[in-house]
């Protein structure tokens, strides 16, 4: 047993540290998205400057919601007392850390789902592998230097243990995703239809009374509490109200009203990129196409669980994939990191 511990632990070492470093060397060695960096740059420099509570102001641009501008702030202090060049690899380097580190993690538990389903470990840690050289998330990560990668381990780490039966852990880790960037409310409806599929139609070997009901129902109203206490917290440690975190993220869900923003998806295909979403395709705007298949792919989400549960085959994680897929693929106003 530990001959073959050994064997795993030192390839595994090997798959996150090359990750790490590759991701690192990059980060220094290219500029990034400017427009992006120029913002992150200038956010980090000012949460250091003026602290959480005088951060947001009317007049100034900041998209983010709190928990990723509090974590700036961090990098900001770092590139300050140093006396750091902006835009130096070094600064680059700070900002992006996080992001890196994420990536790491969620390589990690890749290979630690992987090693728990009925595949062995050999075959686990070639999923691992190919995430962490996976070409999109790794330019995603580091050359673009976004921070998808972040906001994706919470959403992959509440998933799986939605399928181990951790609920109230698993709204956790999505809150924490939803404090992060407001994409993560795409997901929301697939955190409804776990947490409510005890209570509507029960797996094979579940409890099926009464009160079983009332009790899947109970955690489905403490876990939505808990999903939405990080978004609360970071914005009241901004000196900001659940009121205004509401408007800021419908304001930013708002942002770039078109059809498709380079997403290889269906209204891209059919002309849509970078066209107003009020245009009109045949009957319909874009809008009203991509509200239409956002419906459509929720009524599937159902039907699949529905299935899922009937059958004992009710998997959490697989349901996520299949819908974060199709509403990239059907829903407007995608962007092409969406699908990451």
């Amino acid at each position: 047993m530990e001959q073959r511990k050994s064997n795993i632990f030192w390839p595994l070492a090997a798959v996150l540290a090359a990750a790490v470093l590759v991701r690192a060397v990059l980060v220094v060695l290219t500029e990034g998205y400017s427009y992006d960096m120029n913002c992150f740059t200038a956010w980090a420099l000012r949460m250091a400057e003026v602290g959480p509570f005088e951060f947001y102001a009317p007049d100034y641009f900041a998209d983010y919601p709190p928990l990723y501008m509090l974590w700036l702030g961090i990098p900001g202090l770092l590139i300050r007392a140093l006396g750091l060049d902006t835009g130096g690899g070094a600064a680059r380097l700070l900002l992006c850390a996080l992001p890196i580190a994420a990536d790491g993690v969620l390589i990690w538990l890749v290979y630690r789902i992987g090693s728990g389903c009925r595949y062995n470990k050999r075959v686990a840690l070639r999923a691992a592998a190919f995430l962490a050289f996976c070409p999109p998330l790794l330019f995603d990560t580091a050359v673009w230097k976004q921070v998808d990668g972040l906001f994706v381990l919470p959403l992959v780490l509440c998933f799986w243990l939605l399928s181990r039966r951790r609920s109230l852990p698993a709204a956790l880790a999505y809150g924490f995703a939803l404090a992060l960037k407001p994409q993560a409310l795409l997901l929301g409806p697939v955190l409804a239809v776990c947490f409510l599929q005890p209570a509507v139609i029960p797996a094979p070997g579940q409890p099926r009374d009464a009160q079983a009901r009332l009790r899947a129902l109970g955690r489905t109203a403490l876990g939505a509490v808990i999903a939405l206490a990080p978004t609360v917290l970071a914005g009241l440690a901004c000196g900001k109200s659940p009121v205004w975190l509401v408007q800021k993220y419908f304001g930013t869900s708002q942002s770039y009203p078109y059809a498709t923003v380079n997403g290889f998806n269906l209204w891209a295909a059919l002309g849509g990129n970078w066209v107003d979403q009020t245009a009109r395709l045949g009957p319909l705007t874009w809008q009203q196409w991509g509200t239409l298949g956002i419906v459509l792919a929720t009524l599937g989400l159902c039907w699949l669980g529905w299935q899922a549960a009937r059958r004992g085959h009710f998997c959490p994680l697989t349901l996520a994939a299949v819908y974060a897929a199709a509403i990239f693929t059907v829903s407007h106003r995608m962007h092409e990191r969406y699908l990451i």
